[in-house]
């Protein structure tokens, strides 16, 4: 695979971008965890794990949500 400058650059800032999301994503799953889970923990959950905690937190957000229960 043969790549010019500007190419490279462009990978370069979607690898950026993806990495910047992904620490969002694991921040936002330790906040709902409340302790239960350290971010080292949360960088070693796998992908697969991540998608089923972050429907679950989707979830019970909007259940709140629609409840008008206090979240914590």
């Amino acid at each position: 695979m043969t790549l010019d400058n500007q190419e490279i650059v462009e990978l370069i800032e979607s690898f950026e971008r993806e990495s910047k999301a992904l620490i969002k994503h694991l921040y936002t799953i330790t906040w709902h965890q409340r302790g239960g889970l350290t971010l080292d923990e949360a960088f070693q959950i796998g992908h697969s794990d991540r998608q089923i905690i972050g429907e679950l937190i989707k979830e019970r957000t909007e259940v709140t949500n629609e409840t008008k229960y206090p979240y914590f």
